[in-house]
C-alpha cells in the first residue's frame, strides 16, 4: 500500500503528465472483495484513451455483475478483451460477446494480410537503400584534430598520428666578470627543436614512431622505434631508439615540462639509446614499470662493437590518484647498470640553459662501470604541485678510489586560473595541459596562467676528481594559449661555487602538436 495516495490515484496523475502518459501499467491488487474489484476496474478503464490496450487475464467475481459494454473499449477500431476462468454469463451478455468475437476475427485477419503487404515490400526498400547508402569499408581512413592531425581506421585496427614542436629560445646573459673570464656565456637565439614526426598502430598489435629534429644545432634522430603491444604477462615491446626509463624530468616530453631547460640531476642520468624494452602498467595503472637493454648509441643510433650494454629499469606508484588526477601523489625509483664506452667516463653540465658552454666538468676519467640510482616524487593538489628528484652516480674506478657524485631538485607550481598538471597514468608521466579558456578559436578565455619555482644542485667534486658544483635558481611564468602554444619566461640565477654568479633571462615560443 502507497502511503500518500493509492494506486489508481497514483496511476491518474502518471497519464495526466506528457513524460509518463505513454508508460505502460501493470497493476497488481491485494484486494478480493467484489466492490474493490468492481470499483478497479472501472478505475482502470477511466485510464485508457483511445488508443490504450485492455487485456483481462483473470477475473475471479461473477461476470454477470459487470455490464459488458462499459468494460469493451476501442482500440484503432476494434476491441481486444480477453476473459480467463470467468463465471457463467447471462445469454444476452453472451451473444453480445460472439458479436464482439466475430468483429475482432475480422479486424486481425485485415491486419494479417496488411502486414503480409508490409514484407513484401521490405527486400525492396532494403535493396534500394544498400544501394544509396554503401556500408563503410572497414579498412577506410577517417582524418581527424586531437590535439595532432589523427587518422584511424572505421574499425579502429589501423591509427595514424602525425605531429610536431617548434621551439624557439632566445636568451639573455648578465654574469660576474670571474665568471667571463672562466666561461663564455653565449646567449642569443636558437630554434632548440624543430621536429616532425609520425606514430601509429598496424593491425591493432604493431606500433610504430619515427622523429626526426631539423633543428641546425640538433639534427639528429630522435624516436625511431618498434613496438607490439598486448603481450600476455608483459604489455608493451619495443626495440629502436628511445629514451632510457630513468627518472620523472627526463622521461616527461619537453613539451610538457614546466621550465624551458631539465633540472641539473638530468645531467647524470642516461637518455636516448637503441635498445629494447619491456613495459606494463599494473593494479589498474596504478603502478607501472618499464625495463629494457641498452647500447650506448649517438644521435645517429648506430653503435659498433659487442661491448658498452647497459641494464635499465624504472618502477612507478600512484598511493593517491582522485578527481582524474586533480588530487595525486606519484612515487617512483629508477636503476641503471652501464658500462661505459672504452671504459671511460665522463660527467658535465650547463646551467639550465642551452645557450651557454658547460660550467661544470669532471673530463674523462676511467670507470668499468656506472651505477645509476634515482627517486623521484611528486604532488599534485589540484592547480598546486610540487615535484622532486635526486640521483647518485657510483663509478667503479679503483684507481681513483671509486667516485660517486650527487644530484638533486625540488620544482613547485601553481596555476593562477585554476588547471591542474594532467597525468598520464600508463606511463608514469606528465602530459599536456589544457586551458579552462582558450585565448583564440572562439572562446572567450585568456588562456592558463603557471608560476614555478625551482631549486637544483649538482656536485661532480670527490676525492680527486673537481669537477666542480652548480646551484641553479630558477623562476618561471608559463602562459599557455591553448593545449598546443606556449610561452614561457624563465630567470635563473646560476652559483659556480668557488667562481660566481650569473644571472640568465630566457624566453621560449612553442608550439607543438
Amino acid at each position: 500500500m502507497l502511503p500518500d495516495l493509492d494506486g489508481l490515484s497514483l496511476c491518474k496523475v502518471l497519464r495526466t503528465q506528457s513524460e509518463t502518459k505513454e508508460i505502460p501499467i501493470v497493476m497488481l491488487t491485494a484486494k478480493d472483495a467484489e466492490s474493490d474489484m468492481v470499483a478497479g476496474l472501472d478505475s482502470i478503464l477511466e485510464l485508457l484513451d483511445q488508443k490504450g490496450l485492455l487485456i483481462v487475464l483473470e477475473i475471479r467475481l461473477p461476470m454477470r455483475n459487470i455490464i459488458m459494454r462499459n468494460i469493451v473499449k476501442r482500440i484503432y477500431s476494434f476491441s481486444v478483451l480477453i476473459l480467463l476462468a470467468v463465471s457463467p454469463l447471462r445469454a444476452q451478455d453472451q451473444q453480445e460477446l460472439r458479436s464482439r468475437l466475430e468483429t475482432l476475427e475480422q479486424e486481425v485477419a485485415d491486419l494479417k494480410r496488411l502486414l503480409l503487404k508490409i514484407e513484401e515490400k521490405k527486400p525492396e526498400a532494403s535493396q534500394s537503400k544498400a544501394t544509396t547508402i554503401p556500408r563503410p569499408d572497414p579498412s577506410s581512413l577517417r582524418a581527424y584534430w586531437k590535439e595532432g592531425i589523427r587518422m584511424d581506421s572505421t574499425d579502429q585496427s589501423v591509427k595514424f598520428k602525425l605531429g610536431g614542436r617548434i621551439l624557439n629560445d632566445w636568451v639573455a646573459f648578465s654574469a660576474d666578470d670571474s665568471v667571463d673570464r672562466n666561461f663564455t656565456p653565449v646567449g642569443g637565439t636558437e630554434f632548440r627543436a624543430a621536429r616532425l614526426y609520425m606514430s601509429g598502430t598496424l593491425h591493432d598489435r604493431v606500433e610504430f614512431k619515427a622523429q626526426y629534429d631539423f633543428a641546425p644545432i640538433s639534427t639528429a634522430l630522435k624516436d625511431v622505434w618498434i613496438g607490439i603491444n598486448k603481450i600476455p604477462g608483459l604489455g608493451k615491446f619495443r626495440i629502436g631508439h628511445f629514451k632510457e626509463p630513468f627518472g620523472l624530468e627526463l622521461m616527461n616530453s619537453s613539451r610538457y615540462i614546466t621550465f624551458m631547460a631539465r633540472a641539473l640531476p638530468t645531467a647524470l642520468m642516461p637518455s636516448r639509446n637503441t635498445g629494447f624494452l619491456f613495459t606494463n602498467p599494473l593494479a589498474g595503472q596504478q603502478m607501472t614499470w618499464a625495463a629494457g637493454v641498452f647500447k650506448d648509441t649517438p644521435d645517429t643510433a648506430i653503435g659498433l662493437g659487442s661491448e658498452n650494454y647497459s641494464m635499465t629499469g624504472r618502477f612507478t606508484g600512484l598511493p593517491l590518484y582522485q578527481d582524474e588526477g586533480r588530487r595525486l601523489v606519484h612515487l617512483g625509483v629508477a636503476y641503471s647498470r652501464r658500462n661505459p664506452i672504452l671504459d671511460t667516463l665522463r660527467l658535465r653540465a650547463r646551467p639550465e640553459t642551452h645557450l651557454s658552454d658547460r660550467w661544470i666538468d669532471t673530463r674523462s676519467f676511467p670507470a668499468r662501470s656506472e651505477d645509476l640510482l634515482g627517486v623521484e616524487a611528486a604532488l599534485v593538489q589540484g592547480p598546486f604541485s610540487l615535484q622532486g628528484e635526486y640521483v647518485r652516480a657510483a663509478t667503479d674506478s679503483p684507481g681513483l678510489g671509486d667516485p660517486s657524485f650527487n644530484s638533486f631538485y625540488v620544482a613547485g607550481s601553481l596555476f593562477l586560473t585554476g588547471e591542474n598538471r594532467r597525468y598520464k597514468r600508463d606511463t608514469g608521466t606528465f602530459t599536456r595541459v589544457r586551458p579552462k579558456g582558450n585565448l583564440f578559436g572562439g572562446e572567450k578565455g585568456i588562456g592558463a596562467w603557471q608560476l614555478a619555482a625551482r631549486y637544483s644542485r649538482l656536485d661532480l667534486n670527490h676525492r680527486t676528481i673537481l669537477g666542480g658544483e652548480l646551484n641553479n635558481l630558477t623562476l618561471g611564468l608559463n602562459w599557455f594559449l591553448n593545449p598546443n602554444t606556449r610561452i614561457m619566461f624563465n630567470y635563473v640565477l646560476a652559483d659556480r661555487q668557488d667562481i660566481g654568479e650569473a644571472n640568465i633571462f630566457q624566453t621560449r615560443f612553442q608550439v607543438d602538436f
